[in-house]
């Protein structure tokens, strides 16, 4: 009767006898070595796939036979497999090996714990307010390299110079965000919410807040700009040709003045969508 390979329970779960879990040494007679690519299988029959290791289930190049006593299978280990094993004659010097193995992993799981503790805590001494900021980071923040800097903190204890660095300048960039939005709170705390925007013909004056070339399949490529009104209402509009072919250094935080017919938004009664722009010009 042939040694079954690979056998699974209605889980999943390997209950073959060549498994990590349950495979006893002595049960296993060495036969060879061989580089699998070039190892003539001519009258052997293996118990299981050729290429794989029959403990670990992986890949294998380099191959040791065994002869699988309890029923006279030839198997294959991978190299490395065989040695993690350490076939020797019996169960329990196996599992002695085992233990000694896992201990010796723990071991150095933990000197790698403390030396990243060590480190931490010397990195926390130094940049005490780069980590408070850095553990501060939510899982759902939208900048990735800022999340990668914090879980490399986290699983380092530490980050390089240049790392450092750029941690630091994306937390002056937030703190310096922050301190404007409350300046602006503070400032409009006690103003008057404006009007609704006008809608109609109509001329419209105030300062570019923003604009970028955007791709339509209809009209191709067309320049927006975003314009906000002196009574904080904003507009969005196509850069009139007047103003495209005007000369100035950057068309953010020019003053502009176009005549545009305005169309208050379904969602924000204090933003419009202008159309067919004229008579524009850069204040």
């Amino acid at each position: 009767m042939g040694t079954t390979v690979y056998t699974h329970d209605e889980k999943g779960h390997r209950i073959d006898v060549h498994r990590p879990s349950s495979i006893n040494p002595g049960d296993y007679e060495y036969v060879k070595v061989a580089e699998l690519r070039r190892a003539k299988r001519e009258n052997e029959k293996l118990a299981g796939p050729g290429g794989t290791c029959h403990h670990c289930g992986k890949a294998i190049v380099w191959t040791v036979y065994y002869r699988y006593l309890p029923t006279g299978d030839l198997v294959t280990f991978g190299y490395q497999c065989s040695e993690i094993l350490d076939m020797t004659d019996n169960r329990i010097d196996h599992e002695m090996n085992m233990l000694k193995r896992r201990a010796a992993n723990e071991r150095r799981a933990e000197r790698e714990r403390m030396d990243r503790e060590e480190r931490k805590a010397h990195f926390r001494a130094k940049h005490g307010d780069l980590v408070k900021f850095l553990e501060e980071v939510d899982a759902n923040e939208s900048f990735y390299f800022l999340r990668s800097l914090a879980g490399s903190l986290d699983q380092w204890g530490s980050l390089t110079d240049r790392q450092t660095e750029a941690a630091y300048k994306i937390k002056k960039s937030r703190e310096e965000y922050l301190a404007r939005k409350l300046q602006e709170a503070i400032e409009n705390a006690d103003k008057p919410e404006p009007d609704p925007i006008e809608e109609g013909r109509r001329m419209v004056e105030g300062t570019v807040v923003s604009h970028k070339w955007q791709h339509s399949d209809y009209y191709g490529e067309t320049h927006k700009m975003l314009v906000k009104q002196d009574d904080d209402n904003k507009v969005w509009v196509t850069v009139p040709e007047s103003i495209e072919t005007a000369e100035y250094e950057d068309l953010k935080g020019q003053r502009v003045r176009f005549f545009a017919t305005v169309t208050r938004s379904d969602k924000d009664d204090h933003f419009g969508i202008a159309k067919r722009p004229t008579k524009g010009e850069v204040l």
